[in-house]
C-alpha cells in the first residue's frame, strides 16, 4: 500500500471506530418505549369455575368474581395482527394513562390474569399496541 492510501485507510478506521458506536446508541434511543416484562399470566386453578363475561369475534372473556380474589381468563378467537400487545383493565374505554396493566399477549391462545380484589363488572379490557401507541380493541365487562 502506498503511503497516502495507508493514511486514508487508517483515518477511515478511526472515524468508523467513533461513528458506529454513536450511531448504535442513537438507534437504541430512537426505539419506542415498550413493555419488555414477562407475561404476567398465571395458570388458571382447575377448581375454579368461571362465568362468561363477554365474547365477540376477537376475544372471549371469562371471569371469577370473588370479592377477595378476582381473575380473568382471556381466550383469543383470532390471531393477533400487531407485533406486541398489552392488556389493561380500565375504568374508562378510551384511555390507559393510569390503569392497571394485566400483562402482555404473545403466541398463546388462552391467558389467565389475577386481578386482585374488587368488582370487575363495569370495567373495560383495553388491548393496546405499544409500538404504534394505539388501542386496537376494547371489551366491556
Amino acid at each position: 500500500m502506498i503511503h497516502s492510501l495507508r493514511n486514508r485507510h487508517f483515518y477511515t478506521w478511526i472515524l468508523l471506530a467513533f461513528v458506529l458506536p454513536i450511531g448504535l446508541f442513537m438507534a437504541l434511543k430512537a426505539l419506542p418505549e415498550t413493555y419488555f416484562g414477562d407475561t404476567i399470566s398465571h395458570e388458571r386453578p382447575s377448581e375454579l369455575s368461571l362465568t362468561e363475561l363477554s365474547e365477540d369475534d376477537f376475544v372471549k372473556v371469562s371471569g371469577l368474581e370473588d370479592p377477595q380474589n378476582s381473575g380473568l381468563e382471556i381466550t383469543l378467537n383470532r390471531a393477533l395482527t400487531v407485533p406486541a400487545a398489552l392488556v389493561y383493565l380500565a375504568s374508562a374505554a378510551d384511555t390507559i394513562d393510569s390503569e392497571e396493566i394485566l400483562g402482555k399477549l404473545d403466541s398463546q391462545n388462552t391467558y389467565y390474569f389475577r386481578v386482585g380484589t374488587g368488582n370487575i363488572r363495569g370495567k373495560y379490557l383495553l388491548f393496546y399496541d405499544p409500538v404504534n401507541k394505539v388501542i386496537f380493541h376494547k371489551v366491556a365487562l
